[in-house]
Order: structure tokens, then C-alpha cells, then sequence
């Protein structure tokens, strides 16, 4: 429930940064007109949302904002797109620390203040069918581009440089400085955005799955929004080009409804003599009202056709090219195959032509007399870059709206799968991958790190959680009892192996406490090396604990010795001396055989390697195998000044005890010779604590 409760409060606080924010741009842009200030000021909210939300109330405050401005300026809603991306772009800078300093802030801002002109240029050259517009930036660009020296459409793009990107500099900049002075608590409605993958081991990462969804979602985005353009594009095209069609229909009917047909012959047979009489210039004047009625109409005209071609009634073509009555106009190529209908008089349907005159949509109206003969034909144009001049308008405004609503649903869902999805399946990945490596945790505390994710979602990701918790309470409950057994059986282990290891020594009458107290000497020498820093790599705290361990276990071969040698109570022959140098061999071989059967074996090796090795001498003229220098493991030369230390200062059947001085004076002497000289400085150092051991 506490999950539960906290989504809550986050999308409520979320909905307040949405309100606050469109209604601080709207009212920011009603400032702005009110002032007269040549800025729109309509993205300090969108930036100051993306900041503190993320990307979901960035971008519908960005859209909203659009959309409110309509009553300020009609073709506003278009431009959202604008708002749209420019509230990803500083939600992802925001996350990145982006507008953490100064110059961080600068340099973003005017990254983000070009792109957002660059944009707007674009979106403005084709909503206004390659001009100008009735933007803010209008008057600049007009006065630029009247200067000659550039193209309409640089003019157009450093007019909006020069405002739109001002514009979306300072909102930026005011943003990020509201931002910076905000309490800190409203600073961490957004942190929750940020989850990342957990790095395991051994696995090799891939693309994340928001990352493969994200592109799934805009792949699946831009075929639909290509889809929806082409066929709206060829809807609206035979639309359009229908309408049109209407219009200089209507248009050339007007035309034919105005002529005398009566008088058509004498003002072709009048020429421009006819053009200065009462009559001709009536009919004339009413033409041109209607023409300036009609400014999309390119041509108004009058024909009348005959056999040589096109005798010219009317044409307010006021160009070079324009006719006067009774001038003769060849036939284009184009209308080679309607002559016979014209010459007619019959009814010709709407052509559209790309001839001497230009890329043209013609209807013709005939003019019938009063005796039913077609005595000329009415005809109105419309350029056809125009027709398609509206039809890029429209998908331009069709793009823009469809993109803008397509990135608000794109981050809409990437934020509900990222915070009900991916933000869940990475913590308990994070927390199970804790708990299964056992990082710096015990397993009581990575349960509770598991337990306290409290994913609370009432589908297949809560199932998980619910699946998880279980299998991590049963885990540890389970692995707490395998270690219970396995510390069982270690110590009974162990203690088998003091008592194996007590009842070889007892065979020695003379040995007394040998194997108890050359393990303390054994782990006392390894523990000073270890302060001193000699040879770190090797003596770990782990490593120190297996030697200790396996110290008692140093003379095991002498299991295989008679009892006869091993308690003889003078010096022993040759023979009986090789006989008694096989307890380091058989020693390696008993115990080494016992590896296979250990859970544990790592102590075992470095008890293998004592009893093998702690006859070994620094300078190589040791038993059984000769070894020199450090070819000898490190265990087995500690072992070694242990050994003969507590053998010298200890009573046997054939020596007394030599005086703890004498003894420490044979070590020393046998330095480097007997003695790995380091193990030998560091027993010196410790050597006093031995005194009274």
C-alpha cells in the first residue's frame, strides 16, 4: 500500500506542476501582448516542468500551451511541437545536471534556443505555403529579406534566430534560475525517472527494454503517421483540386453571365477600337469586380473560338501577354485534342494544362445567343502551385499536430511502463542480485532490502514481486540452515582431525604439546608479516586461518613411523633416519587423499603442503625434496621456525630443553641458510610473547 500511496501523491503533485505551469505560460504570453514585447514567453512553464516532472509534464504543458494560445494567435496550436520536443530535450539535460552551473546553463540554453528556431522556421515556410507568416518574427524577416541580399527563406530563418531563439534563451535561463531556488523537496518529484540497470557479472548487456520499446513506439509511430499522410495527403488532394474545380467554375459562370452574347461579334470584329465603347467597358469593370473578388482566380478571359484559333473577347491578363479584343491566340498543343468540341460549341470539362501560360486549372462556361449558337467561352484560371501550395499547408499541419500528439503518447507510455515495468523489475534485480551475491549484506538484511521494494502492482510484476519475496524468504531460511549443518560438520571435522592429529603426537612420548603450540607460534609469525606488509598478496585473513588450521596437521606422517624410531632414545642410524624422513611424504599422501572427501579443502592443501615442505631449508639442503628460496610454500617455511623453535625449547627423548635465548640465537643464526630470512625478522619482532609460552 505504501507504493501505492506514493504513486499517488507523485501523480497528483505531477497534475499541480501541469496547471501551474500552462497557466504561468499563458499568462506570461497575455503579458507579452499586453507589453507589446516582441517574445512569446510561452516555454518558461514547459521548461520549469520538464525540469521538476520529467518529460510527461513537460510535454502536456508544452501541448496545452499551444493549444490555449490559439486565442492569441490562430496557427499557435501548430507550433506545439516546438514546445513538445524542446520539454524532452530539457528533461533529459535536467536529468544529465545539465543546469547545474552557470556555463552548463548557458551552453544548453542556447543549444536548445537554435534548435527551437531552426524548428519554428521550418514549420513556419511550410504552414504559410513558403512565406512569412503572421508571426512575430514577420516584420524582421520582411525587412531582411527586402534588403535583397539574402533569400526569403534565410531571411525568414534569421528573423527567427534573432527572436524566436532570444525568446526560447531567456525562458530557458529563467527556468533553470526558478528551478535552482526551489526547496529541495519539490526537486525529487522527478528522481524517481532514474533507474538503472543492474551490472551483473559474466552478463553481457544488451539494449534495456524501455530502450527497445521507445523504438519500437516511434518505428511504430512514424509508418502510422506516414500511412495517415499519404492517404490524407491524396484525400485532401482530390478535395481540394474539386473545390478549386467549384470555385472557377462558379467564377467563369459569373464571367459568361456578365458578356452580351449578342455583342460578342462586334467586339471581336472591333478590335481595340471596341475595347474604348460604353458597352465593352461595362461589361469589362464588372469582370474585374469579379476578379478582385476572387484573388485566388489567376486568369479571367473570354474566347471565342474558330477554326484559326482563339479570338480573343475579353482578357484581364493585364501582363505582356495579355489579349486585346479581337487579337488572334493560336491553339496550344495541349488543347489539340478538344478543338473539335470547342469549334463545336460544347461543353468542355475542367482541364488542367502545363503550357505557355503556366501550370493552370481551367474551366470553360460557354455563352450561348439568343439563338442557342455558342458564341464564345468564359474561362477562369487558378495556378496549380497553388492547389498544391494549400495541399503542403495541409500536411504540414497535419505532421505537426499528428507528431506533437505522437510524442506525448510515446512519452506518456514510456513513463508508465518505465515507472510500472522497468522501475520495479530493476530494483528487485538490484536487490535479488545483492542477495544472491551477498554485497556487504547478511541474508537477514538482503530479505529485508527485497521486502521493502513494497511492489504493490495487482499484475504479473506484483506476481514476480510476491514470487521473489517468497523464494528469498525461503532462501535464506534455507540457507541458514545448510550453514548451521555445514558449522556442524566443520567442527566435527576439525575436532576429528585435532583428535587424529593428538593421537599421532601421543605416540611421541617426548612431543608433549607440539602440535597446540606450533599453531599459535604458526598463526603469531603469519599475523606480524601481515602488519609489516610482507608478502600481502598471500596473507590474507582467509589465508592466515587456513595455515592456523592447518598447522597441528604438520607431522600426520608419522603415523606410517615406527614406534621403535619415533621413540628411540639416542641418536638415530642412517637407516632409521631415512625411515623417519618418510613422515613428510606420507604426510602429503594422507592428506592429500583427504581432499576428496572435504567440503573444504583449501586448509587441507596448505596442511599438504606443511607436512610435505617444513623440512625444506631456505637455501635448498632440506628433505625430502630439496626445494629452495621461495619455491617453498610460505605455510611451510613459517612452519619450519616454528617447528624447530618449540623443538629446541621443548624437552625430547634424546636432548634437553636449550634456554628460550639459545634457541632465539639459532634461529637468528640460521637466517637465510635453515630460515626464510623475513619469517625470521618477523618471529624476532614477536619473539618475547613466546618466552613464557
Amino acid at each position: 500500500m505504501a507504493g501505492y500511496e506514493n504513486g499517488k501523491k507523485r501523480l497528483t503533485a505531477l497534475a499541480v506542476i501541469v496547471v501551474l505551469c500552462v497557466a504561468l505560460n499563458t499568462a506570461l504570453v497575455f503579458l507579452a501582448r499586453k507589453l507589446g514585447i516582441p517574445l512569446y514567453l510561452d516555454s518558461i512553464g514547459t521548461a520549469l516542468s520538464a525540469m521538476l516532472g520529467g518529460s510527461v509534464p513537460g510535454v502536456l504543458v508544452g501541448f496545452f500551451t499551444n493549444l490555449a494560445g490559439v486565442m492569441f494567435y490562430t496557427a499557435k496550436m501548430y507550433y506545439g511541437l516546438v514546445n513538445v520536443l524542446l520539454a524532452i530535450i530539457v528533461s533529459a539535460l535536467a536529468r544529465k545536471g545539465a543546469f547545474s552551473k552557470v556555463w552548463k546553463t548557458l551552453l544548453s540554453a542556447a543549444g536548445i534556443a537554435v534548435f527551437c528556431a531552426i524548428l519554428s522556421s521550418l514549420l513556419t515556410w511550410y504552414l504559410s505555403g513558403m512565406e512569412f507568416g503572421e508571426a512575430i518574427t514577420t516584420p524582421l524577416a520582411e525587412k531582411i529579406y527586402g534588403g535583397g541580399k539574402i533569400s526569403k527563406f534565410l531571411s525568414l530563418l534569421f528573423a527567427n534566430v534573432c527572436i524566436e531563439g532570444a525568446d526560447k534563451f531567456i525562458s530557458v535561463i529563467i527556468a533553470a534560475t526558478v528551478y535552482k531556488f526551489l526547496p529541495a523537496g519539490l526537486k525529487k518529484v522527478n528522481s524517481a525517472s532514474v533507474n538503472r540497470r543492474v551490472k551483473i557479472e559474466g552478463h553481457k548487456k544488451g539494449f534495456s527494454i524501455i530502450t527497445k520499446f521507445a523504438a519500437i513506439m516511434i518505428v511504430t509511430e512514424v509508418m502510422l503517421g506516414t500511412l495517415a499522410a499519404v492517404v490524407s495527403y491524396y484525400i485532401y488532394k482530390d478535395i481540394s483540386i474539386k473545390n478549386y474545380t467549384e470555385k472557377c467554375n462558379g467564377v467563369s459562370e459569373m464571367v459568361a453571365s456578365c458578356i452580351d452574347p449578342e455583342l460578342v461579334d462586334s467586339f471581336v470584329e472591333g478590335g481595340a477600337a471596341a475595347e474604348e465603347t460604353p458597352e465593352y467597358k461595362a461589361i469589362d469593370d464588372r469582370l474585374y469586380d469579379i476578379k478582385n473578388a476572387f484573388p485566388q482566380i489567376e486568369y479571367i478571359y473570354a474566347y471565342k473560338i474558330l477554326p484559326d484559333g482563339c479570338h480573343v473577347v475579353f482578357d484581364l491578363d493585364e501582363s505582356e501577354d495579355g489579349g486585346i479584343a479581337g487579337q488572334l491566340i493560336e491553339f496550344d498543343e495541349s488543347f489539340s485534342d478538344k478543338i473539335d468540341d470547342l469549334l463545336a460549341g460544347k461543353a468542355i470539362e475542367p482541364m488542367i494544362t502545363d503550357d505557355t501560360y503556366g501550370w493552370l486549372l481551367t474551366v470553360y462556361t460557354p455563352v450561348y445567343n439568343s439563338a442557342g449558337e455558342c458564341v464564345c467561352y468564359a474561362a477562369a484560371d487558378i495556378q496549380m502551385q497553388r492547389v498544391r501550395t494549400d495541399e503542403a499547408v495541409f500536411l504540414a499541419k497535419m505532421l505537426s499536430m499528428f507528431f506533437s500528439v505522437s510524442v506525448i503518447i510515446i512519452a506518456i507510455i514510456t513513463e508508465i511502463i518505465h515507472r510500472g515495468v522497468i522501475t520495479p523489475i530493476n530494483s528487485m534485480a538490484r536487490a535479488s542480485g545483492e542477495f544472491a551475491f551477498d554485497i556487504g549484506q547478511s541474508l537477514d538484511e538482503g530479505v529485508s532490502n527485497i521486502m521493502a521494494l513494497d511492489v504493490s502492482s495487482r499484475d504479473e510484476i506484483g506476481d514476480l514481486y510476491a514470487s521473489l519475496c517468497k523464494m528469498a524468504t525461503d532462501t535464506s531460511a534455507h540457507i541458514g540452515e545448510v550453514e548451521s549443518q555445514a558449522e556442524l560438520i566443520r567442527q566435527m571435522q576439525e575436532s576429528i582431525i585435532m583428535d587424529f592429529a593428538e593421537m599421532v603426537e601421543a605416540r611421541d612420548k617426548c612431543t608433549g604439546d607440539h602440535i597446540k603450540k606450533t599453531s599459535y607460534y604458526v598463526g603469531a609469525i603469519a599475523e606480524e608479516m601481515k602488519r609489516e606488509g610482507i608478502k600481502p598478496e598471500i596473507l590474507t585473513n582467509e589465508y592466515i586461518a587456513h595455515i592456523k588450521r592447518s598447522a597441528p596437521l604438520h607431522d600426520v606422517g608419522k603415523i606410517k613411523v615406527s614406534d621403535i624410531i619415533l621413540n628411540k632414545p639416542g641418536r638415530l642410524t642412517d637407516e632409521e633416519f631415512a625411515v623417519m624422513k618418510t613422515h613428510t611424504t606420507e604426510g602429503e599422501a594422507i592428506l592429500k587423499g583427504s581432499m576428496s572427501f572435504a567440503r573444504n579443502s583449501e586448509y587441507l592443501r596448505e596442511a599438504a603442503n606443511m607436512a610435505a615442505y617444513h623440512h625444506e631449508w631456505w637455501n635448498g639442503k632440506g628433505y625430502p625434496y630439496g626445494l629452495s628460496g621461495e619455491d617453498i610454500p610460505l605455510g611451510a617455511r613459517i612452519m619450519a621456525v616454528a617447528d624447530v623453535f618449540d623443538a629446541l625449547v621443548s624437552r625430547r627423548s634424546y636432548k634437553e630443553p636449550f634456554s628460550f635465548e639459545k634457541a632465539v640465537d639459532i634461529i637468528k643464526e640460521e637466517s637465510g641458510t635453515h630460515f626464510d630470512p623475513e619469517v625470521v625478522k618477523a618471529f624476532l619482532n614477536i619473539c618475547e610473547r613466546f618466552r613464557t609460552e
